[in-house]
């Protein structure tokens, strides 16, 4: 029987290199497979680089983990987008923070 040991929420890279490592010896369930399509179409950034921003983002801008792995996932382009996914901080983020949130973000698609 397993079970949880630990949660922890990891943008999506992170959780593609970690379902690879548990599938590489063996074949791929169709649920795993599935998973996989889903995360090498979705996953734009390496798996260190989407840690490295989600750890920026909350030390920076104080946000939850939660909110800063959504932002690794979804990369907004738009101020609009962004206010979108930070709605439930519930806090009011000013532009020039917006702003700066995605320059951070087109940083670290740039490198």
């Amino acid at each position: 029987m397993r079970r949880i040991l630990k949660m922890k929420e990891i943008p999506n890279s992170v959780a593609k290199q970690l379902l690879e490592q548990r599938i590489n010896d063996e074949e791929p369930t169709e649920q795993q497979r599935v998973t996989l399509e889903y995360l090498s179409k979705f996953s734009k950034l390496s798996p260190e680089k989407a840690e490295e921003l989600v750890d920026k983002l909350v030390n920076e801008f104080l946000i939850s983990r939660t909110t800063a792995v959504q932002i690794v996932n979804i990369l907004p382009k738009s101020i609009e987008e962004l206010r979108t996914i930070l709605a439930p901080e519930r806090r009011v983020f000013t532009k020039e923070d917006l702003e700066r949130i995605l320059s951070i973000i087109a940083q670290a698609c740039s490198k």
